[in-house]
């Protein structure tokens, strides 16, 4: 029985919203201000319509600016981690042949770390190109710079026990 109820009422329903939607009164009615001479009809205060409107320029203007200048950090703050972690990897590299023992897994994870954060980089740098902030994408090159440069302080550290510190930076230094 309800359900004969509910299949007659909704569409009794939809029926007569669609009706008022129609034939319902969305103009001026007897009761509203209705403009009774010429001088009613014009714009009361055109000098606050143009002062709201060059407000509104300069803010436009200003929030530009904004972005901009939002987009240069950011791609400054892109470069500067992308250099330290080229640097970080560059000694990984030089610092994994003075180890005993490297291990496949690894230098894969170097390997993948190096292929993830190039990619997540350039993504990054094109959507701040685009006005995008990826400030998901900004900590995750953070992290993974973290992540090398702690990979290079263990490596280091095995280093300077096995060799001594020495023997790197000579190494750095000759640039082989």
């Amino acid at each position: 029985m309800a359900e004969i109820l509910a299949y007659i009422f909704v569409p009794v329903l939809l029926l007569a919203f669609t009706l008022w939607l129609i034939f319902g009164n969305f103009g001026l009615t007897q009761n509203d201000n209705c403009p009774r001479a010429i001088e009613d009809c014009v714009v009361i205060d055109q000098q606050l319509l143009d002062d709201t409107e060059h407000r509104l320029a300069e803010y436009d203007t200003m929030l530009q600016r904004i972005r901009a200048e939002r987009r240069d950090a950011t791609m400054g703050y892109l470069q500067a981690v992308r250099d330290d972690y080229l640097r970080v990897e560059h000694l990984l590299k030089r610092a994994a042949k003075f180890l005993p023992e490297l291990t496949v897994k690894g230098e894969t994870a170097r390997l993948v770390l190096g292929i993830r954060f190039r990619f997540e980089y350039r993504l990054a740098r094109l959507q701040v190109r685009l006005g995008f902030l990826p400030t998901s994408g900004l900590k995750a090159l953070a992290a993974e710079l973290r992540l090398a440069a702690a990979w290079a302080d263990d490596m280091l550290n095995e280093i300077s026990h096995e060799r001594g510190l020495p023997v790197l930076e000579s190494d750095l230094k000759s640039g082989r």
